[in-house]
């Protein structure tokens, strides 16, 4: 709304057709005029019936056009031409000062007035006095606590403590080792008894990734080391062999950025087949194929393919060590 009345002009001069202005320039009836941004102004040298005064609106930009006033010079016929810039000046020295006007009142009215109330806030509660109260009956005294209260209170937790004590025994509870066909709760890892040692083997790769078998192999082993009782030794003294293959992996974008067009949210995805074998029996205890694990990056957060690769890896070694364990209530 200020741009549009800071681009109004006094509109005293009849208008008249650019046409008109051409006819009358080119006829020597101009005797001056005057070069704006969007109109021509000036004054007859022959008066007409209309006046003096003359305005021709002409397209935004076209007064300030050399060539235009170039034209204007040639054509001029003894006009004196002249122009006039002081509606641009206002408008170069007002428009940049509305936004800076805007951000100062936003400040005010949401800063300074939440100030203005946190200070009437701190103030205090405001004392009010209560005139002629009405009389309230006063409350019946409570009744006096029994000599006995605490004691027997404390009695009850002990006696509840002591049965609970004497009904353990009952309970079955066995240590590891002990598994008979008793019931009740064992205290039994969740690791097989009979393996101490396992032997792992650099997984074998299916696909172009290379280098990826070895960060595998390397977390596995790591992983069994330090989450299982497990030992990992050579394959000539090892009780079982845990041989793996890489069998996929993908990368899939989840999203991308309807500007670029490039990915905002990208999958890592590998997928692994595995078999954990007795090499005293010659026994397989556990068999996985198609066991997959994923992890997310995000590039325009600047992480590349790699944080989600080497999280990918760490979180399968560890699904692959947990699908180790012993079955339930099975020695």
């Amino acid at each position: 709304m200020l741009f549009l009345l800071l681009r109004q002009q006094p509109r005293s001069a009849p208008a008249i057709h650019l046409s008109t202005f051409y006819d009358d320039l080119q006829a020597g009836n101009i005797q001056s005029v005057t070069l704006g941004a969007d109109e021509l102004t000036g004054t007859y040298r022959l008066v007409p019936s209309s006046g003096k005064y003359f305005r021709v609106e002409i397209p935004v930009g076209v007064g300030g056009n050399w060539s235009f006033c170039q034209w204007v010079l040639e054509n001029r016929n003894g006009a004196d031409v002249q122009a006039d810039n002081t509606s641009n000046l206002l408008l170069q020295f007002i428009l940049p000062l509305i936004p800076w006007l805007l951000i100062f009142f936003f400040i005010w009215f949401f800063v300074f007035r939440t100030f203005r109330k946190n200070a009437i806030a701190r103030k205090g509660p405001i004392e009010v006095v209560v005139l002629n109260p009405p009389a309230i009956a006063p409350l019946p005294p409570s009744a006096p606590p029994t000599p006995f209260t605490g004691a027997a209170t404390n009695a009850g937790l002990i006696g509840f403590a002591l049965a609970a004590i004497a009904l353990i025994p009952g309970c079955g509870y066995q240590q590891s080792g002990s598994m008979d066909n008793a019931a009740g709760y064992q205290n039994h890892t969740l690791f097989r008894d009979d393996v101490k040692t396992v032997a792992v083997p650099i997984f074998t790769n299916r696909t172009f990734y290379r280098g990826v078998e070895f960060m595998l192999s390397k977390a596995v082993v790591n992983q069994l080391e330090g989450q299982s009782p497990y030992k990992v030794v050579p394959r000539e003294r090892a009780d079982t062999i845990l041989t793996g293959e890489i069998e996929r992996v993908q990368i899939h974008t989840t999203s991308e950025s309807f500007r670029t067009g490039l990915p905002q949210d990208q999958r890592y995805l590998i997928t692994v087949g595995f078999t954990w074998k007795d090499l005293r029996t010659g026994k397989i205890l556990v068999e996985r194929h198609d066991f997959e694990q994923t992890a997310s990056w995000y590039p325009t957060l600047g992480e590349g393919q790699r944080v989600a690769e080497e999280e990918s890896l760490q979180r399968l070694a560890l699904a692959i060590v947990q699908e180790l364990q012993a079955d339930w209530g099975k020695p």
